[in-house]
């Protein structure tokens, strides 16, 4: 029987949107959690393009995780798909900047995006267990001991 993918959302993550709505920062938790999507979809593309399946996308309150069908990666893949969100983020900042360059209108309505980009790249790259440093590192030590 085949496994679909599912979309879940945490209900804490709601109640976090509500709250930001009601206090007028709708525009601003949009353009956080289209950081987060990017992120994961990034991690999710290199998943997909190095064979693996998909099993859900969780949105919770402190960002989101991804996860995959299957939980034994080697250990080149497990780095990729690792870094893929973080470039991501940080090529999405890039192109944020550029349209500041470019359009120096945008900014108003790009700042919260750009910031959540690159501050998610940064942060995620930390070596501290779930983010995507930590996995970068364990999969490098993985490597190493084999």
């Amino acid at each position: 029987m085949r496994k679909s993918f599912s979309f879940l959302i945490h209900p804490i993550f709601l109640l976090f949107a509500c709250v930001m709505i009601y206090f007028g920062d709708a525009f601003t938790f949009f353009e956080f959690m289209l950081a987060v999507v990017l992120h994961e979809l990034g991690h999710s593309l290199v998943a997909r393009k190095l064979g693996y399946k998909l099993k859900s996308l969780c949105l919770m309150p402190y960002g989101a995780q991804l996860n995959l069908q299957s939980n034994a990666l080697r250990c080149s893949d497990e780095i990729l798909i690792a870094l893929a969100g973080p470039i991501v983020n940080l090529v999405c900042g890039g192109v944020g900047l550029a349209l500041w360059w470019l359009f120096p209108l945008t900014y108003p309505y790009t700042e919260a995006f750009v910031m959540a980009s690159f501050v998610m790249a940064i942060f995620n790259l930390l070596p501290l267990v779930p983010l995507d440093g930590s996995r970068v590192i364990l999969a490098l030590i993985g490597a190493k001991n084999k």
